[in-house]
């Protein structure tokens, strides 16, 4: 049986990690207004790594400017944010930890009171605490931001990190797409099952990163199972079925190349 000492070679990449113990993305708060990362967070990251972390994931970063969640969110939206970037990277590097960035946008979760834009989202939405209600983005607009997925992804491995991480839960913009409450359109991305996943499936890296880049998913479905059903909790958005039934269907050597994938 293994420990969580052993090493881990990650089954798609070959990568290897030394050890199982992983460092899961936190809300540090701690980057610059124009997401750049400030010294502070990565002297805390770096130090996770000494402390002898196998895998360290950064706090979520946001692919587009006006995708934020939160103030001193983490950025890679921008080649300005390039330094700090790869000086965390180094950093963690230096300490023997594999890194990873986890890759985000807030979605219907980017308040207008710190963008400065209506929010967006899969459809026109509206919960509890928002002011107002967002926009569907346009189809050119979902497949700009697909695009936007993927310049950030090259943008954190030309800075030098092993791989990133898709933030697929907590009811962000990658989970409202798969939601069926959240996703009521039409057109090729919303509907059936697979056309809510399609959003997902575009997050495919491959053709645009070495092979040895990491991809991984946190995908965790905001909703409980009772009497056999998953149902909406009250107090989120809810991937709900459509990611309980990926987390089941994706196999880890299918085309979509995730490295990891975990609920």
């Amino acid at each position: 049986m293994a420990k969580p000492s052993d090493a881990y070679i990650l089954p798609r990449t070959g990568v290897q990690v030394r050890n199982r113990a992983v460092l899961a993305a936190m809300t540090n708060k701690q980057s610059h207004e124009d997401g750049a990362l400030s010294d502070e967070e990565i002297h805390w990251l770096t130090m996770r790594a000494k402390g002898g972390f196998g895998i360290v994931t950064t706090a979520a970063a946001n692919v587009t400017e006006t995708g934020r969640g939160w103030d001193g969110e983490m950025g890679v939206w921008g080649d300005h944010q390039l330094p700090g970037l790869t000086r965390m990277a180094e950093g963690l590097r230096a300490h023997g930890a594999l890194s990873l960035v986890q890759l985000f946008h807030g979605g219907m979760r980017a308040p207008e009171s710190i963008n400065g834009v209506q929010p967006v989202s899969a459809s026109v939405n509206t919960e509890a605490g928002m002011d107002g209600e967002t926009r569907a983005l346009e189809d050119g607009e979902v497949q700009a931001m697909v695009d936007a997925f993927a310049e950030a992804a090259v943008r954190c491995q030309k800075a030098g990190f092993d791989g990133v991480e898709l933030h697929g839960a907590h009811s962000y913009l990658i989970c409202q797409f798969l939601g069926l409450e959240t996703n009521r359109r039409t057109d090729q991305w919303g509907g059936s099952y697979d056309a809510r996943r399609r959003f997902l499936w575009a997050l495919n890296f491959t053709e645009r990163i070495p092979t040895l880049f990491v991809n991984s998913l946190d995908l965790k479905p905001t909703a409980a199972r009772m009497n056999g059903a998953v149902r909406t909790m009250p107090d989120g958005v809810s991937c709900g079925p459509s990611s309980s039934r990926f987390v089941r269907e994706q196999p880890l050597s299918s085309s979509f190349s995730f490295g990891s994938l975990h609920s």
